[in-house]
Order: structure tokens, then C-alpha cells, then sequence
């Protein structure tokens, strides 16, 4: 299907995507831990536990200034060299986490320096997955649905492998564990740096014609409807990333009070599997189908599902429900999350592609998974309905999905203009 040039380009941008949400994953499966470890000297639960999800938000928070900030530089000076640099920076970040003395060695500094590491995770992040989608994007012949579709089951892979990794190392290590999964991550970040050094540059990037560059404010300027339509579809992806992923582990310890951690992974770890497999199918039927066609189902199905779907769960509260119900969401859920990748990219010619994929990609990021987490934490606080902050926060992302991916039809159609290829939208 893909010749051996191609594969490799997928392997390997896709071995940051995997690192990229393991390391997310874990900080929220070990956040107990973790904020036993390093707010030792807080003794309110509720700030101690409002301070471990701020420390999450802030990773996300300061995306949109890494992103930008990489991206231009990715558009001075090649896709290649800036995923060396950001798998480098992240698997560095990991390894001094987790050996990093906690308050009761060091103190205040020990808290600080804390969150320091996890706010350079989050410049390498701003850079990484970015970089992939674009480097998969300008490399790969034929078939560009499905390769943009299987870079993102290797995200879905990092949702896995963080699980069955989390659950294995609370049973070994106990209250070490933590440290011992960002070790890992740690180690497979340097291992897929020497990996990753065989990667090529894109034809794209290196035809590039230098006296025609577009500046940063004429990517603003010229390409703001583009760069608005970027955010609004990853607005929806977003809500997959962080709510459907990640804050769903919240969701669940709040309905089923007496199950830990490692327990709650389980529950949840047939969803993820289903969105991995379902991501991979849907991406090869979106070269037959038509790429936009399925982002659009899978956002108007995410606008009239997720209210019932996590009502049931709430409502009902019980493994099944939890397991049913969150699979549901992700059938829904896989078909933006195939998609979205070529949409995205497609939005901006090569000199500025990377900066508008990263501008969009982390601002949007940025917006719900430094918000939306404590917006519906808020909302169920005053209305006491553990489904409704959430399910209100899919509904608010499934029309931005939509509103972003019409705008697309507009503005989009690079990859046909410069590699004269047909792709069915």
C-alpha cells in the first residue's frame, strides 16, 4: 500500500505521538501520588487536589506559545530537525520527573521545580505531534487518509500503553510507581531520538522557494479564516484528548468511589482499544468514503450522543455502564479523530504549514484542556449532576467541530493543488 519511504515516515513521527500522551496519561492516573509526593505540605484536600489539576493545565496552557514559537522555527529550518529536538527534550523532561526528591527531601524548591519540567514538557509538546502530522502529511504518496489516520492510533497507543503500564507498575512498585513510568517514558524518549535521526526531510519543505516565504504576520493576515477554521475543528479533537481520555478518569472515581486507579484503567482501557481500532478503520475507508464527510458525522453524532451517553453512565453506575457507555463515545469519537489530521494540514500552504498547524492545534488544545476540565468540574459542583459538565462541554466542541470543518470547504485544498492527487472530501 505505502512504499518503504513512507512507512518509515509514519513509524517513526509516530513514535513521539506515542510518548506525547503516555506521559499525559500517566500524570493523571498517578496524580494522587504525585500530589502526595511534591503538596506534602498542603493540607486541604481540595486546594491539594485543585493544585494537581492547575499543574495539568498549565502543561497544556503555555502549548499555544511553544507552538507557535516551534512551528515558525519547523518552517525556518525542516520538520526533521525540530521532532529530533522535541522527543529529546520530552524524554529528558520525563526522566528527571520521575527522579526528581520530593517536598520532603527539598522542599518548596522540589514543588517549583516540578512544575517547571512539566511546563518544558509542554513547550516539547507544543512541537511534537504537530511536526508528525505534518511531516506524514508532505512525505506520504497515495492513500493520505489512511496514513494520517494510523499516525493518530499511534496517540491512541500511548492511551494504552500508559494504562497497562500504570495498573503494572501501582501492582509492583507501589507507592514508587509513578516514578518508575516516567523513567520509562524517559528512556523510550532517548531511544526514539537515536530512532528518529534516520528521518529525511520532505520534498515539500526542501522546494520550497526562500524569496516567497510568507512572514508571521502574513500568516495572521492572510490566513486568519484558515487559522480559525484549524482551531474550531481541533476544538472537538480536544474534547477526545482531554475529556474522553484523560478527565474521564475523574468522571469514573466520582461514580465508583471504592475502585483505585489501576481499576478504573481497566474499565476504561476496551474504550481506548476501540477507539484505536475504529480510528485505523475509519481512516481506510476515508480515502473511499471522503474525509470530511465522516470529520462531519462524527461531530454531529458527538453533539447528539454525549448527553444521553454520560447520563447513562452517571445514572446507572456500575462497571457495565462505565465500560458500555464510554466505548459508545468513542465509535463516535474515532471518526473526527481519523480525519481530522488531513483537514487540518490541508488548510495551509507549505512556507507557513507548520506554524498554522501548531498555532491551531495547540490553541485549541489549550483552550479545553486548560478550561474545560474546570469548567465542568464547576458546573457539576453547582448543579451536582456528575454527567452534565461534561456532556455540556461535548456539545460546545461538536459545534465548533462542525463550524470549523465547513469553513475547511472555503479555504482548504493544498494537497491537491501541490500534488496534483484527487482526494475524496
Amino acid at each position: 500500500m505505502y512504499d518503504k519511504s513512507s512507512r518509515n515516515v509514519i513509524f517513526l513521527a509516530g513514535i513521539g505521538a506515542v510518548l506525547e500522551f503516555y506521559d499525559f496519561v500517566l500524570y493523571i492516573i498517578f496524580s494522587k501520588e504525585i500530589s502526595a509526593t511534591f503538596f506534602a505540605q498542603i493540607s486541604n484536600p481540595t486546594i491539594k487536589a485543585f493544585l494537581t489539576v492547575l499543574i495539568f493545565s498549565i502543561a497544556y496552557l503555555v502549548r499555544p506559545f511553544a507552538g507557535t514559537v516551534l512551528g515558525i522555527v519547523g518552517d525556518l529550518i525542516g520538520r526533521r530537525r525540530l521532532l529530533l529536538f522535541t522527543i529529546l527534550l520530552m524524554g529528558t523532561c520525563s526522566i528527571c520527573m520521575g527522579l526528581m526528591p520530593g517536598y520532603a527531601q527539598w522542599g518548596l524548591f522540589a514543588s517549583f521545580a516540578f512544575v517547571v519540567l512539566r511546563v518544558m514538557q509542554g513547550i516539547a509538546l507544543g512541537g511534537e505531534l504537530p511536526g508528525a502530522y505534518v511531516i506524514v502529511y508532505e512525505s506520504v504518496k497515495g492513500k493520505i487518509g489512511f496514513a494520517t489516520a494510523i499516525l493518530f492510533t499511534f496517540v491512541t497507543c500511548g492511551f494504552l500503553f500508559s494504562d497497562f503500564v500504570g495498573f503494572a507498575l501501582e501492582y509492583f512498585f507501589g507507592e514508587y510507581a509513578w516514578r518508575a513510568g516516567f523513567l520509562i517514558g524517559g528512556l523510550l524518549g532517548l531511544l526514539g531520538y537515536a530512532v528518529r535521526r534516520n528521518l529525511h526531510e520532505t520534498p515539500e519543505f526542501e522546494n520550497i522557494d526562500q524569496q516567497k516565504r510568507h512572514s508571521f504576520g502574513s500568516l495572521i493576515s492572510t490566513y486568519g479564516p484558515n487559522l480559525f477554521a484549524g482551531i474550531c475543528m481541533v476544538v472537538i479533537v480536544a474534547f477526545g484528548g482531554v475529556m474522553l481520555t484523560l478527565y474521564i478518569h475523574k468522571f469514573v472515581e466520582n461514580i465508583l468511589p471504592n475502585y483505585n486507579s489501576g481499576q478504573i484503567s481497566l474499565l476504561l482501557t476496551p474504550s481506548v482499544l476501540t477507539l484505536t481500532c475504529f480510528t485505523f478503520i475509519y481512516g481506510f475507508l476515508s480515502d473511499k468514503i471522503g474525509i470530511a464527510k465522516m470529520f462531519i458525522t462524527g461531530a454531529a453524532l458527538i453533539v447528539v450522543c454525549v448527553l444521553p451517553i454520560f447520563y447513562f453512565m452517571s445514572s446507572v453506575a456500575t462497571p457495565f455502564a462505565i465500560m458500555t457507555g464510554s466505548i459508545a463515545i468513542m465509535l463516535c469519537y474515532a471518526l473526527v479523530a481519523a480525519t481530522f489530521v488531513f483537514l487540518l494540514c490541508d488548510l495551509f500552504p507549505t512556507d507557513v504549514r507548520l506554524s498554522g498547524v501548531g498555532i491551531s492545534y495547540n490553541l485549541a488544545f489549550a483552550m479545553v484542556g486548560g478550561v474545560a476540565p474546570l469548567v465542568s468540574t464547576t458546573i457539576i459542583t453547582m448543579t451536582e449532576y456528575n454527567f452534565l459538565g461534561p456532556a455540556l462541554v461535548g456539545i460546545v466542541c461538536g459545534c465548533f467541530g462542525l463550524i470549523g470543518v465547513f469553513t475547511y470547504f472555503k479555504k482548504g485544498g493544498y494537497y491537491k493543488n501541490n500534488k496534483d492527487m484527487i482526494v475524496k472530501l
